[in-house]
């Protein structure tokens, strides 16, 4: 008699569920390698435990890297082990990420040796930081420091502090829980299902909200095609090669893949879906990717705070717009059953359709604060 699905109700679950149900499945394709969810688990069960022996639980641990493998197993190892990560965006100034660095309390950085040399202050006090460089100086830490078993950790913890753009005045570091997080993933999988066999690219940073397509997928158990960066030729040759059925894309991306030189519509054959979000898709350029292909889009509306989207514009919604209805692609979609939104004023009081005011949301999958 087959035995019951075990709950998930932390992140660290995702890939120990994946690799007992499926070893040998891709978990993460990565400049050409294929990484079974059986090694990906590995790793992260082994940083977990270096990561248990380094500090007290609660600890805030940064990362400050382009997308890579390690980043991705710090994203389960890290709140497996207790901790809380805090990913930085490797786009800001040095100034900018020291001011973070103090302000999140981050007493370890993982960091890419190029972002090191030029983004990360050199420790000036015994309470500065460590740092600890991906590469030979990270297989060294993992290998030669001593080790404990993680403790153990609730759904109401904190897993990840992720910063906010800051657009009014100083960013503010969004704390994430197991539960908000598992939340998102359940939200966003209503709107785009995953399949177990599907291959996801993904191209945009890790140390952004959008990372939680990452984790979308592996809760599914599918393959994420990690990108370092977005470049339309590379994207075009996993399509083909690798036969990619999801993808996220900003418009501006989708427009650069399509006026490609090298582009065929035939590329995108496997291609079931492309999800979007940020600004609204051009009614040409949506136009011309139904035209020529038989992709659907998928535009998701959301927010660091949220744990990822709480609204929907689906391709039946797009496809209304293609036709006769291009007023559509201003709106950011539907309101999933997950979640209550409403625009409300300075009282708080709800404001009646076409008013400005402030967007108030009630979900399992809102942050813990600030």
């Amino acid at each position: 008699m087959p035995q019951p699905a075990p709950a998930i109700t932390r992140l660290q679950d995702i890939p120990q569920y994946q690799a007992q149900r499926q070893p040998d499945a891709t978990a993460l394709w990565w400049e050409g390698e294929a990484i079974s969810y059986a090694a990906l688990q590995a790793r992260i069960h082994a940083l977990t435990r270096r990561l248990a022996a380094s500090g007290p639980a609660g600890e805030r641990i940064a990362v400050l890297a382009w997308n890579c493998p390690e980043f991705v197993e710090l994203l389960y190892a890290v709140p497996a082990a207790g901790k809380i990560l805090v990913p930085l965006n490797a786009r800001l100034a040095p100034a900018e990420l020291t001011w973070q660095l103090q302000h999140s309390g981050a007493r370890l950085v993982f960091a890419d040796a190029g972002l090191r040399a030029t983004h990360l202050p050199q420790p000036v006090a015994a309470d500065s930081p460590r740092i600890v460089e991906f590469g030979e100086p990270h297989a060294q830490w993992l290998a030669s420091g001593p080790c404990s078993p993680p403790p153990r950790t609730a759904v109401d913890d904190p897993a990840w502090i992720l910063y906010t753009s800051g657009s009014t005045g100083r960013p503010r570091g969004a704390v994430l829980t197991h539960r908000s997080f598992l939340a998102g993933l359940a939200s966003a999988a209503l709107a785009r299902p995953v399949q177990p066999g599907d291959r996801y690219y993904y191209p945009f940073p890790l140390f952004h909200v959008a990372a939680h397509n990452v984790l979308l997928q592996h809760r599914h158990g599918a393959a994420v095609v990690l990108a370092p960066s977005f470049e339309a030729s590379a994207a075009l040759t996993a399509c083909r090669e690798l036969g990619v059925t999801s993808m996220s894309l900003a418009p501006t991306m989708l427009a650069m893949l399509l006026d490609h030189p090298d582009f065929r519509p035939e590329d995108l054959s496997w291609v079931r879906s492309i999800g979007y979000g940020a600004s609204a898709m051009p009614v040409t350029l949506l136009r011309r990717l139904l035209r020529e292909t038989a992709v659907d889009l998928c535009q998701s509306y959301g927010m660091t705070e949220l744990s990822g989207s709480v609204a929907f514009l689906t391709a039946e919604d797009h496809r209304a717009a293609a036709e006769s209805q291009p007023g559509l692609l201003k709106s950011v979609g539907r309101v999933l059953p997950t979640a209550e939104v409403r625009i409300a004023d300075d009282a708080g009081d709800t404001l009646p359709c076409g008013a400005e005011g402030e967007i108030l949301v009630r979900a399992e999958q809102c942050m813990a604060g600030y």
